[in-house]
């Protein structure tokens, strides 16, 4: 009888490759033979976190010589995550089954029922009381995730505030959450090959133009709209930043360091010791903090009481940025690096500029990179929710409502500035080859960094958008011609502006390439002699605007 091992090993690892993990995880059971050739594919990823029991199979595997040679990438992934719903009447309208907007009638409801939750017909048919002792399973489990996320907290504050010679009594939960964390540095100090560290919150799903975390709940299936608008919108989108943090403390300042680090972030991350006191002084009140003008200064009286007073909170802030200073400089190890950073939602100027500074100072500290993916603006996690900064609502563009006096215009020009003029004083990036930039920026900031990057072989612009009299595209792509020698270039959704009015660019979507004589072979002719001339194929920059290029 034919074996499916009789296959070719690529053919059969591309079969295997093709399985759900838990088909891979029953197949690997089957026979000497299939754990062989299962093993290295299974064990390949190790996925964690740091909830209740989530870096025991991480541990586990480490402990396993035969298990632990094949680990190459670990990757942080959360497995569960509840909004804040403050009482029943709120948890009872956010269920999909209740959500004014959304009131089915039958099975085909415009909203999709997830497979494995209730049906329609069947929480109808549930009594008050049946549904309060949901709501109060449902608040057991989100004070459980609170308190497990407060532990963590509080154990890496500590590490941080005290040395080894000096720590003081801790409660038999942060003790236990300071042993979780040792557990999972020794954990990955175990692992002989692993070389890749990977972060995608759970709560962004890239198949959707909206987060999708917390949307179900046992049998429960909430509207996402209603968790979107909830009061607790923002509470695990920190408490997913605090994981990463203490992740990439473990797994950065570990005497092998990774050599491959790709993450994804928003909120108050890691950017400062000032974002970081903030994250990790998790308290009842915390998450109300959000909501308030002033992220980075909010809650800072209270904070000084319960740490002991200023003095403590000068130790404090130096021992952070200590901390900071040393996780930084770790990533003069990284080959390859992708940093995604939404900016949306940061309070203010001020604290745009703190992670504009904390960013450029990371990433300069990437002397041996040799690949680049940087996003810091708006919806920057995927391509399908970027948004573009000016409106382009038809193929005659509105003027431009992002004016040079304004002080969005200020802030994103000083934001652009700490972020390049910092890459390029670093007088790092020296090896990198591959560079790929989604950001809000000045042209001539963005200039400075392409001209000193002489070993730079593929460049991609996707969602770039100089700001206005901070240089334009014809500019740019001139230094590309002349000052790079690439040998390939992915140009996408590229905006500027000329004379007050917005330009959109290299965009297939655009409305002028959906009306009158236009088509997609007139965007392939228009897109292709931007890309010749950027790589010296041709000498002529033809005209890069749109429409009159098709004149």
């Amino acid at each position: 009888m034919a074996s499916i091992f009789g296959l070719p090993v690529e053919l059969l690892n591309n079969v295997l490759l093709e399985l759900e993990r838990e088909s891979l995880k029953e197949f690997r059971c089957v026979c000497r033979e299939s754990r062989v050739r299962v093993t290295p594919i299974l064990f390949d990823k190790v996925y964690f976190d740091f909830d209740l029991g989530g870096t025991d199979g991480l541990v586990k595997i480490s402990c396993e010589p035969r298990l632990a040679v094949h680990v190459k990438t670990i990757e942080l992934q959360r497995r569960s995550g509840l909004k804040k719903l403050d009482d029943f009447q709120m948890w009872h309208d956010a269920t999909i089954y209740e959500y004014e907007p959304f009131v089915p009638e039958d099975n085909n409801a415009e909203v999709e029922i997830m497979e494995g939750v209730i049906s329609v017909r069947d929480w109808h048919g549930m009594t008050d009381d049946s549904r309060h002792a949901l709501f109060e399973g449902y608040q057991h489990d989100y004070d459980a995730i609170n308190r497990q996320t407060s532990q963590l907290a509080a154990a890496m504050s500590s590490a941080i505030q005290y040395s080894q010679s000096h720590t003081p009594e801790l409660s038999q939960n942060v003790t236990e959450a300071r042993r979780t964390i040792r557990e999972f540095d020794a954990a990955v100090e175990r692992l002989p090959n692993g070389t890749s560290f990977h972060h995608c919150p759970t709560y962004h799903c890239p198949t959707y133009h909206y987060d999708r975390w917390g949307e179900r709940w046992r049998q429960i299936q909430f509207h996402r709209d209603a968790l979107i608008l909830g009061p607790g919108y923002e509470d695990d989108v920190d408490a997913d930043a605090l994981q990463l943090f203490v992740a990439m403390q473990g797994i950065m300042l570990d005497a092998k360091p990774v050599r491959n680090v790709a993450f994804r972030t928003r909120g108050c991350a890691f950017w400062s010791a000032t974002h970081l006191r903030r994250l990790l002084d998790w308290t009842d009140d915390w998450l109300t903090w959000w909501i308030t003008e002033e992220h980075l200064e909010v809650g800072i009286e209270g904070w000084l009481d319960r740490i002991g007073g200023p003095l403590a909170a000068c130790r404090y802030i130096e021992s952070a940025t200590r901390y900071l200073a040393r996780l930084e400089s770790s990533f003069s190890c990284l080959k390859s690096l992708e940093c995604h950073v939404d900016t949306d939602g940061l309070g203010n100027d001020s604290e745009t500029y703190s992670v504009s500074t904390a960013v450029s100072r990371m990433v300069g500290c990437g002397t041996n990179l040799k690949k680049l993916r940087l996003a810091l603006r708006e919806s920057s996690w995927d391509p399908d929710e970027h948004t573009l900064l000016y409106r382009h609502t038809s193929s005659s563009a509105p003027r431009c409502q992002l004016s040079p006096d304004s002080r969005p215009y200020r802030s994103a020009v000083s934001a652009s500035e700490m972020l390049f003029e910092g890459l390029v004083a670093s007088q790092a990036l020296g090896q990198l080859q591959i560079l790929d930039l989604t950001v809000v920026t000045v042209g001539q900031h963005l200039c400075a960094l392409l001209s000193r990057l002489h070993s730079l072989r593929h460049l991609a612009l996707r969602y770039v958008s100089p700001l206005p009299a901070g240089g334009a595209w014809e500019s740019v792509f001139q230094l590309m011609s002349t000052s790079l020698c690439l040998g390939s270039v992915d140009l996408v959704a590229l905006e500027d502006v000329i004379g007050g009015s917005p330009r959109l660019l290299l965009q297939p979507d655009a409305p002028i390439w959906n009306i009158g004589a236009a088509t997609h072979l007139d965007y392939s002719r228009y897109e292709s002699a931007i890309v010749d001339y950027v790589l010296r194929r041709s000498t002529s920059l033809p005209a890069i605007h749109p429409a009159e290029f098709l004149r």
